[in-house]
């Protein structure tokens, strides 16, 4: 039975442990590198966006996916595909 209890404590640490996320912090990457412009943007480019819209009372559901290109001369894109 005590064997039992110790394998079962075992496990819960472990599993505790494993589940956690490690419990140190969490450090973002840097930056890249580099002055970037508008000009910078260059080639096709996928986007994905949600939320909600609020109008009134009620509450809707937003989702957008879609791509578009760019040519680097920092002039909109011609065509926005969603």
């Amino acid at each position: 039975m005590k064997r039992l209890l110790l394998l079962l404590a075992s496990a819960a640490a472990l599993w505790t442990a494993a589940c956690n996320g490690g419990g140190g912090t969490v450090v973002p990457p840097p930056p890249p590198p580099g002055p970037f412009g508008l000009n910078s943007l260059n080639g096709t480019y996928a986007f994905v966006t949600n939320g909600e819209v609020f109008n009134g009372a009620a509450v809707t559901p937003l989702a957008r996916v879609g791509s578009f290109t760019a040519n680097g001369t920092a002039a909109s894109p011609a065509a926005l595909k969603m």
